[in-house]
């Protein structure tokens, strides 16, 4: 649907209030008739989240657009859970009471809804690390996407004489799948500049 009220409201929201907005990229079903990522998530000044599967490829239900360039970063949306434990007790052949905990049942769940906590859960941290990024929207964003695992560029036709190709950023998993190690890097060590026209961590340009 585009960008369009709820993505400016919620962009009025991040930088008058000064909060980090993490929010699921949305997850595909076709089912349904839900393929197209919804309109909240295409917010520029919030950090948009995508899943990743346990390959760590993206997952087939996670949403992205490529006319606006989101989801911005990718997290593991795969986790487990168990439920259905419960107690045994019995008498052994001594008499002796014993109890003991019948094994429960493991499932997996999954869905950007996964993934966008652990992003929250770092933005947290960096914030508890460094205060400077409590206000700064865009710096955190620009810290997360600077320390990402690359996931490159892919080949699609195009107008190359030779290959008849060309070749685009894989911005289904937006800038990459986020690594907190190298993103903490940048916090804890790096000197940075931010200006209205660029930020600068480690002597690179990571936004404009």
């Amino acid at each position: 649907d585009g960008y369009g009220f709820t993505s400016a409201w919620l962009d009025h929201i991040a930088i008058q209030h000064s909060v980090h907005i993490i929010k699921a990229a949305g997850n595909i079903n076709e089912e349904h008739g839900v393929t197209q990522i919804p309109e909240a998530s295409l917010a520029q000044n919030i950090i948009t989240v995508g899943a990743t599967d346990r390959e760590g490829e993206l997952a087939y239900y996670s949403m992205y657009s490529t006319l606006y360039l989101k989801p911005d970063i990718c997290a593991p949306g795969t986790v487990y859970v168990q439920y259905g434990a419960s107690m045994d007790s019995y008498y052994d052949d001594e008499g002796m009471f014993h109890e003991r905990v019948l094994s429960p049942e493991r499932d997996t769940v999954h869905g950007t809804s996964f993934a966008s906590p652990i992003v929250a859960a770092i933005v947290a941290q960096f914030c508890q690390k460094n205060s400077t990024l409590l206000v700064c929207q865009d710096l955190m964003k620009s810290v997360l996407l600077s320390g990402v695992q690359d996931r490159g560029i892919y080949s699609v036709p195009g107008t190359d004489e030779i290959n008849n190709f060309c070749t685009a950023m894989r911005w289904e998993y937006g800038a990459g799948v986020v690594n907190a190690g190298n993103s903490y890097y940048v916090v804890n060590y790096a000197r940075w500049v931010n200006s209205p026209f660029y930020i600068i961590a480690n002597d690179v340009i990571i936004a404009t």
